[in-house]
């Protein structure tokens, strides 16, 4: 019996653009809930972990929606 082909993350969701698509919609979500309850959101930038901000969220997520969609 052969062992199926390891798939990255990254692989499996560009393979399966509706699932990559509902995981993003629903990580914006719970990062902008947790901004309106005054919470912050920690990330990685430049290999450091940080604390976004409500204000810096919010901001993001309004620059977001201002840019022009992906090709």
């Amino acid at each position: 019996m052969s062992q199926p082909k390891y798939r990255s993350p990254e692989e499996f969701l560009a393979a399966n653009a509706p699932i990559a698509e509902a995981i993003r919609r629903a990580m914006r979500e719970a990062v902008l809930t947790h901004a309106r309850m005054g919470r912050p959101v920690s990330t990685v930038r430049d290999g450091k972990v940080v604390l976004l901000q409500p204000e810096e969220i919010f901001a993001l997520f309004a620059a977001e929606q201002k840019a022009p969609p992906a090709a």
